[in-house]
C-alpha cells in the first residue's frame, strides 16, 4: 500500500533562510499576514479542496502557526532543503492546546497526533519519501519509536505524551542525523527536501489543535537554556 504522503503538492515552496552561519531559520512565520495561510507551503494534491485550518498568529510580539482539525487531516509541506551534515540539530517549540481522544500512532484506526512536525530526508523517483514524524501523542510513552510498515510512512518518534504540559510553550531538540541512522538505518542523503506539519484528529473523530514556531536547524552541539516557561525538551536521543 503507497502512502498518501508523497511530494506532490499545492502551494509555495521555498528555501531555508540563512541567518547566520551557524544555524538555518526554516520557519519563524514572520512573513506573510496573521490570520491567513504561511506563505512558502503547501499542500497534499488530495487536499486541495480541504479547508486549509493553518494560520498565522500573534502573541506578545512573537509569531507562530496555529492548527486546528476535527476531521479534515491536511498536512502542509514546505520544501526547504539543507545540509544534514552540516546541520544535524533541529529545534522548535510547539505547545498542545487539544488532544485528539484515544490517538495513538502504531494503528492506523487511532493514528492521530495533536502536533506532528515531519523532516523529510529523501524521497525515490516514485516520490515515496524516508521521513522522520516526531509527535506529541495522546497515549504513547514518550520515547515510543513507531513504523507501520506500510511504504512511504513515516518513523514515528514520540517526543512528549498526554496532557502534562498542555496549553505550555514546551522547546524541543533533536539531532536529525543520529535519529535517521536508528530508525532508518545507514546514512542519509547529503541533503534533506523538506519539513511538514500535521495536527489531525480525522480518523478518532475528535478534534485537535496546537501551535508551531521557530523552526531551526543549526550545527550546534548543545542549546541554549529555554526561556522562562517553555521547558527544556532536549531529545537527541531516546
Amino acid at each position: 500500500m503507497l502512502s498518501a504522503f508523497c511530494l506532490l503538492f499545492s502551494g509555495g515552496a521555498g528555501r531555508a533562510a540563512l541567518a547566520g552561519p551557524d544555524r538555518i531559520v526554516l520557519e519563524d512565520f514572520s512573513k506573510g499576514r496573521v490570520g491567513e495561510f504561511p506563505p512558502g507551503w503547501g499542500w497534499r494534491g488530495k487536499d486541495d479542496d480541504k479547508p486549509k485550518r493553518y494560520t498565522i498568529q500573534q502573541e506578545d510580539g512573537r509569531r507562530h502557526l496555529n492548527a486546528k482539525d476535527d476531521g479534515l487531516s491536511v498536512m502542509i509541506i514546505k520544501k526547504t532543503p539543507w545540509s544534514l551534515r552540516d546541520y544535524p540539530i533541529l529545534t522548535w517549540r510547539w505547545r498542545v492546546k487539544a488532544l485528539p481522544d484515544g490517538g495513538d500512532e502504531r494503528v492506523g484506526e487511532k493514528n492521530d497526533s495533536a502536533a506532528g512536525l515531519y523532516v523529510i530526508f529523501s524521497q525515490n523517483w516514485f516520490r515515496i519519501p524516508k521521513s522522520i514524524k516526531y509527535v506529541w501523542s495522546t497515549t504513547l510513552p514518550v520515547g515510543t519509536v513507531a513504523d507501520r510498515k506500510l511504504i512511504g510512512r513515516p518513523r514515528v518518534l514520540v517526543l512528549r505524551s498526554g496532557k502534562a504540559r498542555v496549553g505550555e510553550w514546551v522547546t524541543e531538540r533533536v539531532d536529525l542525523y543520529e535519529d535517521y541512522k536508528r530508525v532508518w538505518g545507514g546514512e542519509p542523503d547529503e541533503k534533506t527536501v523538506g519539513i511538514a506539519i500535521l495536527t489531525d484528529a480525522d480518523v478518532t473523530h475528535t478534534f485537535a489543535e496546537a501551535d508551531y514556531a521557530d523552526i531551526v536547524v543549526s550545527k550546534e552541539q548543545t542549546s541554549p537554556p529555554p526561556r522562562v516557561g517553555e521547558g527544556d525538551g532536549r531529545r537527541g536521543r531516546f
